[in-house]
Formats: structure tokens, sequence, C-alpha cells
């Protein structure tokens, strides 16, 4: 173990989270983080089980199994990190820590479940005894959740290294499972992959239940799709990739961009960074198959049936959201399967939460608007609801998108005729109208109808779409005296968010335009960033948003110019912009532009243009800018972005300041870097033409 976690650790605690936040170490956030009780608080373990947990480091998902299961074993091989688990777990009667070789470990009893993530790519032993001591280990019926990173995963092909051996993961370098001699400090099986895993599991005598995907990975597990479960068209609105170890995060962003390719050509699943095995021990009655003998991947229990009848222990999940980075009243661990979905609190103070969807499903049936059917098990700590068939409306819109704008457009103003309907609105004349317009920071011109009562998650993300009408679901909060325009706002920013493609074919600001938020966009900006602030724990899990994205100031960030006789002037200002910003747009004026504003044509024609910089790894998006004239907010208005970036030449230009106050009032912002000596455009020209003077 690298840095020493013991001077951290207090005798029965388990909680560290303010004692590690913002610390930079990865090892402090991944053994000691409650982020990580996400790994498998969504399984449901039989109450009362016993469960092993092989290769628990310092206990970081220790606490959330103990608290399912009657008798928890740990099995740490390194005395550190046991000692350390120990230590946190001293005040639970249920848990033993166990200083052992898994290979060397003699139980008491056989047990339920067994618990194994990361466990073959750091094995120290042959992995085909492994799987058969587990097998001998657990009681006939019993279920193993074995899990490894996948060496076909997206994250491996794009070039990452395999970080059990200090290898490629390039195709030649090694064949899964194979040994191979590695670096110093670092360790030896390496990568695996599914077909490899799976034939290991059969010839233990191990029959398969279903793959699982939990994402970003083990570490910090936000969602967890199955074969009966996989993404429609992408992960990027469910999953915030991260990476602690590189530059910034931007590889762990790329990858999951390229996810959505993998799910469009039907390969997600050969690609999950990493896979979770529910594997079977058969019961002893069970006459399909003799113990010992190799076991096909499809075998077994179909998982769009749920739970095998025979055998409990099966989970029946098809899948899980997570939010355990929430406020602990908030944190949440959604489970779906076939018919239903169970919405669970992750802490006790999750009750009050739990109570308050309940409360909000019925206002909003009780006003005539459709909701999801809930009932809520307070012993359980958790709501149980059914699994609605309805499209989810974010599919049903990107659907409507692909026929025009006006599917689309029909489908908001159904939303606000639901959100109007939604609660009593507050009438201007009545006393204190003014004092919440003063609250807000919008006159009463601006402001528009005030709910007495709001409910700011009636967006597309939370509704379904079923004979032209919405069903609402998961609403947590609710706002008094709430302008129905805010929850619009919420709509339109997190639809654009989510579906990119949109904004080709039906602008955002024809949205605002249409709602009237353009003027009270900003304003309503700051209110849902300072929400988001305290409901996503920003300060508290500081140090895992800074290796999501906090690297990088801003999201999208825009470049504009000719980009003619391309130079070192202009790649530098293509570097620094791109250092500020994850995405980078570069703007590249048409040829007329150029003849109207420089008097001349281009050297080199618009299509060439385009593609030189297309050809740039510092460039994300390269789009041509037409029409009679050129405007930074103009362009924002057809493609927002965070950040205007330009040379400091033009950083005491009145114009130009004026457009930086406009750019501001929009939410976005104009940053200068210095202009480089010695080069421009201008002068190659003259060079070209000889007229340079001897430059």
């Amino acid at each position: 173990m690298g840095m020493d976690l013991s001077s951290l650790i207090r005798d029965g605690t388990e909680y560290y989270d303010e004692d590690i936040a913002g610390r930079p170490e990865w090892e402090a956030h991944y053994h000691l983080s409650s982020l990580r009780k996400a790994s498998f608080c969504w399984y449901p373990f039989a109450q009362g089980s016993r469960i092993l947990e092989v290769g628990c480091g310092c206990g970081a998902v220790t606490g959330s199994l103990a608290g399912k299961a009657g008798k928890l074993d740990a099995v740490e091989i390194d005395p550190e990190r046991a000692a350390i688990a120990g230590r946190r777990y001293a005040g639970r009667p249920n848990v033993q820590i166990h200083t052992a070789d898994i290979f060397s470990f003699r139980q008491e009893e056989p047990y339920d479940y067994i618990v194994a993530a990361e466990l073959l790519e750091d094995l120290r032993g042959s992995a085909e005894e492994l799987l058969q001591k587990l097998y001998t280990m657990l009681i006939p019926g019993g279920v193993l959740l074995l899990g490894f990173r996948n060496r076909y995963g997206l994250k491996y092909l794009c070039g990452a290294e395999d970080e059990y051996t200090g290898t490629s993961a390039g195709f030649a370098e090694k064949k899964a499972g194979e040994k191979k001699d590695c670096p110093a400090g670092k360790r030896a099986q390496g990568l695996c992959d599914r077909a490899y895993v799976t034939e290991l599991a059969g010839k233990a005598g191990f029959r398969l239940s279903q793959f699982f995907y939990p994402l970003p990975d083990f570490g910090f597990t936000q969602a967890v799709y199955s074969d009966a479960w996989l993404p429609d068209a992408s992960v990027r609105d469910r999953v915030l990739p991260y990476d602690p170890f590189g530059e910034d995060a931007e590889k762990a962003i790329r990858v999951f961009e390229e996810y959505d390719r993998a799910i469009a050509n039907g390969f997600f699943d050969k690609t999950a960074n990493c896979v979770l095995l529910e594997l079977e021990r058969p019961p002893e009655t069970d006459l399909t198959g003799k113990s010992g003998s190799p076991v096909p991947e499809k075998a077994g229990n179909d998982p769009a049936a749920g739970k095998t009848p025979g055998n409990p222990r099966l989970s029946g999940v098809h899948g899980a959201l997570l939010s355990a980075d929430r406020e602990r009243g908030r944190a949440y661990a959604t489970v779906l399967s076939k018919d239903k979905v169970i919405k669970q609190a992750l802490y006790p103070e999750g009750k009050q939460g739990l109570e308050d969807l309940i409360s909000h499903a019925s206002e909003l049936e009780a006003g005539g608007i459709p909701a999801v059917p809930q009932i809520l098990r307070k012993e359980e700590n958790r709501i149980v609801m059914p699994r609605i068939q309805a499209e989810p409306l974010t599919d049903h819109l990107k659907k409507s998108l692909r026929n025009g704008p006006q599917e689309a457009i029909a489908v908001f103003d159904r939303l606000r005729e639901d959100i109007l309907r939604s609660s009593e609105i507050i009438s201007p004349e009545e006393p204190g109208f003014s004092e919440i317009c003063e609250k807000w920071n919008l006159s009463p011109g601006q402001i528009g109808p005030v709910l007495k009562k709001g409910f700011p998650d009636m967006i597309p993300y939370n509704a379904f779409f079923e004979d032209g009408r919405l069903i609402f679901t998961d609403q947590e909060f609710a706002l008094e005296n709430c302008p129905a325009k805010y929850i619009l706002y919420r709509a339109v920013r997190y639809t654009w968010l989510h579906i990119p493609e949109a904004e080709r074919i039906l602008p955002q600001k024809e949205m605002r335009e249409r709602y009237g938020l353009n003027e009270v966009w900003e304003v309503f900006t700051r209110f849902e960033d300072a929400f988001t602030e305290k409901n996503r724990n920003r300060r508290l899990y500081r140090q895992f948003y800074h290796w999501a994205w906090d690297r990088k100031p801003y999201d999208t960030g825009f470049v504009m110019g000719v980009f003619d006789l391309f130079h070192r002037g202009h790649l530098n200002l293509l570097e620094r912009a791109k250092s500020r910003c994850r995405h980078l747009r570069v703007g590249v004026l048409s040829d007329e532009l150029v003849m109207f504003y420089k008097k001349h044509r281009p050297e080199i024609p618009l299509a060439d243009r385009m593609r030189i910089l297309q050809a740039l790894s510092c460039v994300d998006e390269v789009v041509a800018v037409e029409g009679e004239y050129v405007s930074k907010i103009a362009e924002w208005y057809r493609r927002p972005y965070d950040c205007f970036f330009s040379g400091d030449d033009y950083i005491d230009n009145e114009y130009w300041k004026k457009e930086k106050e406009e750019l501001k009032k929009l939410g976005a912002d104009l940053e200068f870097f210095s202009y480089t000596e010695g080069i421009s455009s201008t002068m190659l020209r003259e060079k070209l033409r000889g007229k340079g003077e001897g430059r």
C-alpha cells in the first residue's frame, strides 16, 4: 500500500468522507470513500445471509455487505489493509476480518454468497484452482459475484494501460489469463475477458445466471446494466467518467463518447470496461448438468424472466442507477427488475426523502397529472413501484426530433400545460408577490406564472410518454413559490444536454424564445448551479469531481477565425484554448466573409481550411461560419458555448468589450491569450508574393 492510511483510522469509525475531502491521493478515496458503497448496494442479498468478501482491502465495500449479512467474513492478503478494515468494523459483531490468502483460508460453514471483484487480475495463483475452491465454499444454490476488468473494454481498446501489469492492453501484448513478467511494483495476472472467465467458471461447475456491466467501473459505480437492460443510445446522461491518473479527464470522457458508437452498433456488452458475472452453484436437486463440467455462456437462468423460482438467491435484477454522491438524505439505489422498480435509501436519513416522493406523486395525481404509483415500505427504507412499459420521454423526444422540430415542440407544449396544472398559480395581485419576484431577482414581467408549489423534476428525464399523455416519476423535490419558467428552464437545459443532436434540428434558442426563457436564463442558471452544488455534494466529493471534469474550467470552448495559411500562431491559440475546455469547437469563416472583411479571397478555400483543422488532435469540432456578418453572439445562439477564446490583439477593442458583456449575460466568458509574435498569415502571404522585404 502506497500512502499510510492507518493514521486516519479511528476504531469503530466507518465514515471518513470529511477526513479525505480534497485529498489528492487516489488510495485514500478508493479505500475510504463512502462512494464505494455503490459497488454492491444495489444487489438484493437475502437478509441474514452468510457472505464471504474476497479481497476486502481496507473495507470500502465491507460495511455495505455487512448491512445485509447475518455473518460476513472478509478476507484480505495484505496485513496493513486487513488491520485497517478490522479497526473500521470493530463495532460490527457480524463482521470478521481475516488476514489470509484465499487459497489458505479455511471457512467455518459454507456461504450463501461470495463477492470477489477485481480478484482475478491481481491473483497470485491459478485462476482455475481459485474458481474450483470458491465453488466448494458455497452452499448448493449459492451465488458467486465475480467481477473483473474487461481486456476488450473500450478504455483499453483506446490505449489505456493494464493497471495490473503496467503493460499496454494491446492485442499483441499478451493473451487473456497468461502470466507475464511485470515491471517492478506491478502485478502479474492482468486483464481478463468474458470468454476466458466464463470458461473457467464452467469448468469449476458454476452455472451462469447473467452478466452485469458496472459503469464507469468497480471503483465509483454509478450505473449497472445487464443483457436484460442495455443502454438505448448513450450512457453519458447517467455516468460521469473520471480519471485520477491521467493528465486530465479528457481520455476518460472520450472513451464514454465512443460508447455511443458501441451502443449504436450493438456491442456495448462486449466492450464494457468492467464485467460482473452472477454465477450459481447448481442446487443438488438440479439435474441439468454434472458438477465440474463446462457450462455454455448462455446456459441457466434467463435474466429477462426475473428470479429463478427454484433459487431465490439469484437476483433477477436487470440494472441499477446509483446516486451515492448525493447528500445522505437523498442518496438512493434505483433497482430495476422485470416487473418492478425499487428505490432503496442508502442511509437511514433517506426515509424523509422517500416520504416526500410518495407525497409529491399523490399531489400530482390529485391535480389530474398522471404519476407512477408507489408503495412505501418504511421498515425496509424503500419504495416499490411497477416498472412502466411506456416509452421514456427522452427516447420519445429523440424519435420526434428525427421527424422534424414540430413533434418535439408539441411535447414541450404539453409539458408546459402539465407544469401549469400541477399547482395553484399565485396571482400577481396577492400580497407577497413582489417579495417572490425580489427573491428570484426577477421583475413581475419576467417571472411569469408562479406556482404555489412547483415540482422541479417535471422534466423529460423523469417522465414517460403513453397515448399522448405524460406520466411522471421520481419527483423528489418541491419548491414553494416556484416560477413555472424555472421548471421549463430545467426541461430545456437538460434535454439539450442529454440529446446533443437536438441542437441541429431544433436550436435551443428557439425554445428559449418560445417559452420566454432568454431573459431569465442567467438567473435560473445561478440558482440551478447552487442547488446542484449542494445536492450532488460537490464540496464533500470535490476531489472526485476534480478527476471527472474540474481540471478544465469550461465544457465547450469556441475559437473563430480565417485560419488561412495555417501557422504556429494558430496552433498556439488552439492548443491554449483546448487546455481550458473539454470540447473545443472551431468556427472557420467562409470565403465570402473573408472577402467581405479582408478585401481579398483566402489563399486556401474553406473546405481545405476546415480539413486542416479537423486533423488537429486539439480540435474536437470544426464548423463553417457563413452568412452576411460575423458575430460571437449569433454563433452562441446557433451553437451555445461556455467561453470564446481569442488572441489579445483585441483586448482593448471597445466593440469586443461590449460583446464580452453580452456574452456574460448569456452565461459565457471571453478570454484572451497572448498574441504569437513574429508570425501571421499576412506575413506569409507577403513572403509568398515576394513582398516580405527580406523577412
